[in-house]
């Protein structure tokens, strides 16, 4: 795994996904439980801090690191995921401005024991598409967790797994173990190396984007209250 590299790179893969999705577990089976404060089995985002977590070893000589992120459709009903988002977006401008040498991917892990995908699943992947730009489906690994050969056969053949795949994306099931995990992790890591660009990281186009989407949320998020109290004063004595 490990070779001499007189062009050695520093990889970044980000693990993104719903709250549950089992990211935590992931980035702890592939750094040999460098993660294992962060690994929950409830349906809330990890509060533990997120940070680089380097791979035990090299990938043909290249230096990793893995970042574990934030859930996406949390139980808290406080946790839009337009500001789950921006926290995302945040934490790579920081961890990008460190060394702008660094190229990005991605991992994004999509959970059984579901026998149908959730809407909430197809909403971030598409979302994650627009706001990283039109190089995303070249650096991503479409990973199913915890699903039969057949569930996930039927995952990428639904949209936008499939059409991603068709644009120069990668998909892999994560069988829970550790070997599993470091051989995802390093088919994105060689897709990036050939790629040579990575996630690109656009805060004026992210920053637009991500208005639109909190504005979206936001208009979902009174619509709902309002049919709340409609509902609720059908109850009410006139």
């Amino acid at each position: 795994m490990s070779a001499t590299n007189p062009n050695k790179q520093e990889i970044v893969i980000i693990v993104i996904g719903l709250t549950g999705a089992g990211k935590s577990f992931f980035v702890n089976a592939a750094t040999n439980g460098q993660n294992a404060g962060a690994v929950s089995h409830r349906l809330t985002s990890s509060r533990a801090p997120s940070r680089l977590i380097p791979l035990p070893q090299d990938v043909d000589g290249n230096i990793v690191q893995v970042v574990d992120t934030q859930g996406f459709d949390d139980t808290n009903p406080n946790t839009a995921d337009a500001v789950t988002w921006r926290n995302i977006t945040n934490q790579l401008t920081r961890i990008r401005a460190e060394n702008r040498q660094r190229l990005f991917g991605a991992i994004y892990l999509t959970s059984f024991p579901n026998n149908r995908v959730q809407e909430a699943d197809k909403k971030n992947l598409k979302t994650f598409l627009l706001l990283y730009g039109v190089n995303v489906p070249r650096t991503v690994v479409l990973v199913s967790n915890r699903a039969t050969r057949e569930q996930h056969d039927e995952l990428v053949q639904l949209d936008p797994w499939k059409s991603t795949i068709k644009d120069g994306g990668q998909d892999a099931r994560f069988c829970g173990d550790r070997g599993s995990a470091l051989t995802i992790v390093e088919k994105a890591v060689r897709r990036i190396i050939e790629d040579k660009r990575g996630i690109e990281i656009n805060e004026k186009l992210i920053t637009k984007n991500l208005k639109k989407l909190g504005l979206s949320e936001q208009e979902e998020s009174e619509k709902r209250r309002s049919l709340w109290k409609r509902f609720l004063s059908w109850f009410r004595p006139s």
